[in-house]
Parts: C-alpha cells; structure tokens; sequence
C-alpha cells in the first residue's frame, strides 16, 4: 500500500499491527484535528495519545522530544514518520483519501510547504486552537447536510404552492383570454414573428412556454392546478427531483408568457433556486428519514450557496454604489460591511456562515412588513438554510425528535442510494460558471470581450431566466 518512505524517522523493533498515530493528549488543538483525522481513516488507523503508557511501553526507540515536537505515525513495517509525512500517509491509509500521499512524494515544493507550515503551526498551537474556535466551534467533524436539505426542499414546496396559488387566482385575468395580455394573442403573434424570421423548432427554446400547445384558458388553469400538486407532492417529499424539474417547468411556461406584466420578475430567483434544487435533491421516490437518505451534492450545495452570495453581494453594491452621500462615515462603514463584506463568509468555516445567516434572516424578516415581493424575501431566508449544517438544526429541536426527526421508514441496510453523476453536475456548474461570467460584465457595465464559446452559452441559456443578475429591490 506504502512506497517508499520520502523522510523515515526511525525504526520500531515491535510494530503495531496496523497504522498506530501517537499525538498530544494535552493539547486541545491536537486533540480537535485528530478527532477529524480519525473520521476520514476510520478504523484504517489506531490514535493513541504519546502520554497514554500504553505509547511509552511500546514504542520504547521513540524519544520523548520528538513526541513534543509532532505526531509520530508507526506502519506495520516498524517504519516511523513524523510531522507532515505522517498526516499524508495516515490520511492515505483509506484507499480512497491517497492523493494527498501521492503529492507529498512527488513534489519537493509540496514538501518544503507542507513541513514548513507544520513547524509553524505546532510552534504557535495555541493561536491555531483559538482560530479553529472562532471559525469552527469545538466540533471539526465534516458537515452534514441531510437534514438541512429535508427542511429546505419542503420548505421550497410550500414557497412553490404560494406562488402557483397565487398564479392561479390571476392567471385568467392577466393572460386569459380576456385578460390584459391574452396568450392566444401572445402566440399568435409569436408565431408570425418567428414564421417571418424563418425560425422553425428553435422558437420553443427561443420561448419555453407550454402555451405552444394550447393557449387556453382551461390549459393555464390546468398548469396552474398541476404546480399545485406537485408543490404538495413536494412538501410530502415524494420523488422530489421528478416534482422539481416539473415544477421548473411548469412555472418557466407560466412566467415566460407573463413576463412582460410587472411584479413576474421575482420569478427569475424562484426559477434558479428551484432549478439547482433539483440537484441538490434525492434520488428517490418515496419520503425517508434525513439520516436513510443519500448525502446531497456538495456541487449542488456550493451551488446554492453561490447563488446566494450573487444575491446579497449585488444587492449590497447596488445599495452602497447608490449612496447619495449623506451618510455618516460610521454609517456607511456599517452599511459596506454588512452589504458588501459580509456575503464572502459564505464561504468560510462553520461560524462565520451561521453568522451570516443569522443577520440574513434577521434582514429579511424585519423587510417583511414593508415588502412588496414577500416571496422573495422567503426565497432568500430559504437559501440562507444552506449554509447550517444538521449539528446545528438539531441544537435547535426539541430533545425527542433530534434523534427521530420524522416518523418515516428509514433507509434498511445495504439499501442502494442513487446520487446524481458527477458529469451531470459537472455540466451545471460549467453553465453556471458561463453565466456568472457575463453576469459580471453586465453587472459592472463593462464590455465582454469573449471568449465566444462562453458568450454562446450565456446567449443559449438566457431565454430559460434561469441563471440570472440579481439586484434590491428585484
């Protein structure tokens, strides 16, 4: 499993049966990263504190210094590594976490770093232990997300059923046939628009609209009843990526051929959170507990959260960039702050993102009141949700359901759980990238020079309003 050793320390006479990693017991910041080490290693390798006597008695040839100054990692060969080659190989020890191993021995510039930086850390430890405080907690274990996704796609059922149900008690006489802009009428002119450019099937991409099918009365208010169930299909949690990608649908049709009325424009974050959704969602058909559930996607996540930070982050420039000047220094430094700074915690460790989604939420229920468009209000305190994780939202249920969230059948061992390819995802996160990158120009005003293929996808993607440019109010 082991190649060569890049910096063998010592010999053991008596080597353990398997990988044995001897640590500081004492030391707080030892102690934390371990625990997280031993999760990715599972029973791969055994952690023993260097204080335990159980270390000394067997490990006799290992002097105490070199204890104090890293961790010692013995192999089953008797060989003994020390420092950053004793993380790398006790890391590899899971054959699918070897690629860390891998680098260490193949790049001298990976080594001087990475043992230099471990000398660094290991002589200011306890500055190290109070950062891991601040942006982690005391807890380091990787976070889980299962129940965070469960709240959040019922959450997003129940925003999808406000606006289908409000949709629906509009939709005739806004684009019925006697409304303000018929659909018949719409299509009718559609069609002799595209007729007149020469422009056959591309005109459903062009305009995706069911409306192409029937431009009746009868046929919105049957769009509208099926967004209806399906959002409560949703919140039951029954074949929850089927159900969105229809809801996707449904709602494009209906808004694209409402989207020349004024108060639709809200839609367009309504259309991309419930398209990245549908990634973010299981792969099953019926409802299970979070914990029998499949992982979700960290692309999908990191997706979410991508979103969000485009939203609060081009929302907060607008606001600050529109400044007539009368406000304070102090009030201004506070308003930078907390409009343009603090969306780049999105992105940072476990503390700093429940921060943000504490003001976040704080933000917009107080905008509530005075709001005109409270389904994006809701829309934004439902992506502020991805950035907990299940420790957190367990801390605050009631003590009897955060073992037992929900009464429904678990997942039985060996169950097989689907997950969404990587290629799949891969493709989202290209046309998102693609998006994001025009969206950049059009944001600051500037020209985008290319390349072509880039501004070929954007200019594909822009008539499904589902990767968009966001601003406050939208």
């Amino acid at each position: 499993m082991f190649k060569p050793s890049v910096n063998r320390k010592s010999q053991i006479v008596n080597p353990p049966a398997r990988p044995v990693m001897l640590y500081d017991g004492e030391c707080k910041f030892c102690t934390l990263w371990i625990h997280r080490w031993q999760l990715g290693t599972g029973d791969f390798v055994d952690y023993l504190p260097f204080q335990d006597s159980r270390g000394a008695a067997q490990f006799p040839e290992i002097p105490r210094a070199q204890f104090d100054a890293a961790v010692q990692l013995i192999l089953p060969d008797g060989s003994v590594f020390s420092a950053a080659e004793a993380v790398c190989r006790s890391l590899a020890c899971n054959p699918q976490a070897q690629w860390l191993l891998e680098l260490y021995q193949h790049s001298p510039v990976f080594v001087r770093v990475s043992e230099t930086g471990y000398r660094f850390v290991a002589r200011h430890r306890k500055f190290f232990s109070a950062v891991t405080w601040l942006l982690w907690g005391r807890h380091l274990e990787p976070p889980q997300q299962n129940l965070v996704r469960w709240i959040f796609l019922r959450a997003l059922g129940i925003i999808y059923l406000l606006a289908f149900l409000s949709l629906w008690t509009q939709i005739t006489g806004l684009v019925g046939s006697q409304g303000r802009a018929p659909v018949a009428v719409t299509m009718a002119a559609a069609k002799l628009s595209f007729a007149a450019q020469n422009i056959g099937w591309d005109r459903y991409h062009l305009m995706p609209t069911l409306g192409w099918v029937n431009a009746s009365d009868r046929f919105l208010n049957l769009q509208c009843a099926a967004g209806t169930a399906l959002s409560v299909l949703l919140v039951l949690g029954l074949a929850p990526a089927p159900c969105l990608f229809f809801l996707w649908m449904i709602y494009l049709s209906l808004t694209t051929v409402c989207a020349a009325l004024p108060g639709f424009q809200w839609g367009n974050l309504l259309l991309e959170t419930g398209f990245l959704a549908i990634f973010f969602a299981p792969l099953q058909l019926l409802p299970r507990r979070p914990a029998g559930e499949a992982p979700p996607s960290r692309i999908a996540l990191w997706l979410l959260r991508w979103l969000l930070f485009r939203l609060m982050f081009a929302s907060g420039c607008l606001k600050f960039l529109s400044s007539d000047g009368s406000w304070k220094v102090l009030s201004e430094a506070v308003i930078f702050f907390f409009d343009c700074l603090l969306p780049f915690a999105i992105f940072l460790p476990r503390r700093p993102r429940q921060l943000a989604c504490a003001v976040y939420v704080v933000i917009q229920i107080l905008l509530l009141p005075a709001s005109t468009h409270t389904l994006f209000n809701l829309l934004a305190m439902l992506l502020c949700l991805t950035l907990l994780d299940d420790a957190t939202l367990q801390n605050w249920l009631p003590a009897k359901w955060r073992n037992d969230c929900i009464n429904l059948k678990p997942a039985t061992p060996g169950q097989r759980q689907r997950c969404w390819p990587t290629g799949i995802l891969l493709v989202v996160v290209v046309l998102a990238g693609c998006a994001g990158y025009a969206q950049f120009f059009k944001f600051s005003g500037l020209y985008m020079p290319g390349p072509e293929p880039v501004v070929a996808v954007n200019r594909w993607l822009r008539p499904f309003r589902t990767f968009n440019t966001y601003s406050w109010p939208p």
